[in-house]
């Protein structure tokens, strides 16, 4: 696994959008903290054993587990034809909860999923952009 250096400037983001404070669904002193949040890259990389189904069964298999995970704001699952790689990205809320989440012993059961080693890099978000619409209560 890899891990980035540290930077005292680490972006800060709020754990959720105003309007959710507003509606009363999330308390607000929530919406006021300000967390600083790491990015995950877990790469696969095949020769001529990629197969796009078997890997497109393995994310659809397994994005229940991810659902509602403490500390995980996101995960995409992708697949790169064109270069025969997976690459799963995680945005956490905290480096703590994404280095006790990538264990040595959680790298070798997705080894056996995907069929080769994931390389796990961790990246500091320098900013984050985010599109989706505010949620109606």
């Amino acid at each position: 696994m890899t891990a980035s250096p540290r930077s005292p400037h680490h972006a800060r983001q709020r754990l959720c959008l105003p309007e959710l404070a507003l509606s009363g669904l999330v308390p607000a002193d929530l919406c006021d903290e300000e967390l600083a949040m790491i990015a995950v890259f877990v790469t696969f990389e095949y020769d001529e054993s990629f197969d796009h189904k078997r890997i497109l069964g393995v994310a659809e298999n397994a994005k229940g587990a991810f659902a509602g995970m403490p500390g995980l704001r996101l995960k995409a699952f992708t697949i790169d034809d064109v270069n025969r790689r997976a690459r799963n990205v995680y945005l956490w809320y905290s480096e703590e909860k994404a280095r006790a989440f990538f264990t040595p012993e959680l790298a070798q059961r997705i080894a056996k999923f995907y069929g080769v080693a994931p390389r796990i890099e961790f990246a500091e978000v320098a900013t984050l952009v985010d599109n989706a619409p505010a949620r109606a209560a």
